[in-house]
C-alpha cells in the first residue's frame, strides 16, 4: 500500500512537472499557397480526413470552402457542399472541425442591424446535404458574429466557441443535447476596456470549459485568457500577462490571430504578424503567459489573419493555417514538438525507487 502511494504521488508530481513546458518545436514545413478566386477569411485542420479546410469568399468565387493537402497546402480541387445552405456575401465566414470530422461553420446570411448569424454543419467533409440553423437563445443573448471557431468533443458533449463581434468581442459557447441542434449556454463577459477581455480573431476551448484563450486581433492583438466561475461569470485570468504584442518579436508576439491550445502541456500556440516576411509562432505557459518557445514560420500572415492553430499534444504535432498577406493567398504549415507522455511507472521508476 505504502508504495502504491508513494507511486500515486509521484505520477501526480511529475505531471506537474510536465505541465506548462514544451521541448523542440519545429516548423516542419510551411507554404504560401495561391489559387483562391477571393480572399480567406477562415481556415482549419481536419485530424479525421488529414485536410485543411480554407474558407474562399467573394460572390465571383462562388463563396466556396475549399479542400486542401494536410501535407504541403495544394488545393485539392476540392470544396464542402453548400447545397440548401443560405448565404451572404461573407459565405462561410469561420470554420472548425471535431475530432470525430464534424465540420462546423459560420456565417451571416442577413447583414442588416438585425442579422443573421447561422451555424452551418457538416457531417463530414462529403456531406452533400449540409444543414443550418440560427442557434436559440436561452439567455437572451445570440450567436456571436462567426469571426473565428473551435469546438472541443464529439456527440452530445460538442462545445462550439464562436467570435467576435466588432464592438462586444466576447465568445459565445453554443452546446447540444442532440449531437445536432444547438443553443447559446453561455458567453465570455462583454468587452471592457481592459483588452485581455477581448476576443475576436481567433479562440481555443480548453476541455472542462473553466477557462478560454483568445486574441483579440484588433489594433493590438493581445493574447487573452478568461476564467470561469460559473455561468456568465467570465474574467481575465489573474497572472496571465503575455508580452505586449506590440513588442518586435522575438521578445514579443507580433500582431497576435491565429491561436491553439495544448491540454496536457498547458501551453499556447499563437501566431504573430509583425510585418515581416517571416513571422514568428510563439508558445506561451498556459498560466502566466511567458515565452516557452518561439521560432519563425519562414511566412508573411496578414494582420486579421484569422485562422486557427489546431494542436494534438499526444501525438506532438499541430497545424496551422492563416490569411496571408498576398490577395488571395493562405498562409499553412505544420509544426512539430515533442509529445506528451502521461505518467507511467515507467518514466517514473527512479522517484519510485
Amino acid at each position: 500500500m505504502k508504495k502504491a502511494i508513494l507511486l500515486l504521488l509521484s505520477l501526480f508530481i511529475v505531471s506537474l512537472a510536465f505541465a506548462g513546458s514544451i521541448n523542440n518545436v519545429a516548423i516542419s514545413w510551411s507554404a504560401t499557397v495561391g489559387g483562391l478566386t477571393g480572399n480567406p477569411s477562415c481556415g482549419t485542420y481536419n485530424w479525421a480526413t488529414g485536410h485543411f479546410l480554407v474558407c474562399d469568399y467573394t460572390a465571383a468565387a462562388g463563396l466556396k470552402v475549399r479542400i486542401a493537402s494536410g501535407t504541403d497546402g495544394s488545393l485539392t480541387g476540392g470544396t464542402l457542399s453548400t447545397t440548401g445552405l443560405t448565404l451572404g456575401t461573407l459565405g462561410v465566414f469561420s470554420i472548425c472541425a471535431g475530432p470525430d470530422g464534424v465540420v462546423y461553420g459560420g456565417g451571416n446570411p442577413v447583414l442588416v442591424v438585425l442579422e443573421t448569424r447561422v451555424l452551418y454543419r457538416w457531417a463530414n467533409e462529403g456531406d452533400g446535404a449540409p444543414t443550418q440553423q440560427e442557434p436559440a437563445q436561452p439567455l437572451g443573448v445570440g450567436m456571436q458574429f462567426p469571426r473565428a471557431m473551435d469546438v472541443i468533443g464529439t456527440g452530445t458533449s460538442t462545445i462550439v466557441g464562436v467570435t467576435g463581434d466588432s464592438t462586444d468581442y466576447n465568445v459565445t459557447f453554443l452546446t447540444t443535447t442532440d449531437g445536432t441542434t444547438f443553443s447559446v449556454t453561455d458567453y465570455t463577459t462583454v468587452a471592457s476596456l481592459n483588452e485581455r477581455e477581448q476576443i475576436k480573431g481567433g479562440v481555443a476551448l480548453v476541455p472542462g470549459m473553466a477557462k478560454v484563450y483568445g486574441t483579440k486581433a484588433d489594433g493590438a492583438g493581445q493574447v487573452c485568457r478568461m476564467d470561469s466561475a460559473g455561468i456568465q461569470t467570465w474574467a481575465a485570468a489573474a497572472g496571465f500577462t503575455p508580452p505586449n504584442s506590440y513588442t518586435a518579436p522575438p521578445t514579443g508576439l507580433g500582431q497576435a490571430s491565429p491561436i491553439g491550445y495544448a491540454p496536457n502541456l498547458n501551453v499556447v500556440f499563437v501566431l504573430g504578424s509583425s510585418d515581416v516576411a517571416n513571422d514568428y509562432l510563439s508558445v506561451l505557459d498556459g498560466d502566466t503567459g511567458a515565452i516557452l518557445a518561439q521560432t519563425q514560420i519562414g511566412q508573411n500572415i496578414a494582420i486579421y489573419g484569422y485562422g486557427a492553430i489546431d494542436v494534438d499534444d499526444e501525438l506532438g504535432e499541430a497545424y496551422f493555417i492563416a490569411r496571408a498577406v498576398a490577395v488571395n493567398n493562405f498562409v499553412c504549415g505544420k509544426i512539430t514538438f515533442d509529445p506528451w507522455l502521461p505518467p507511467t511507472k515507467a518514466n517514473v521508476w527512479n522517484i519510485y525507487e
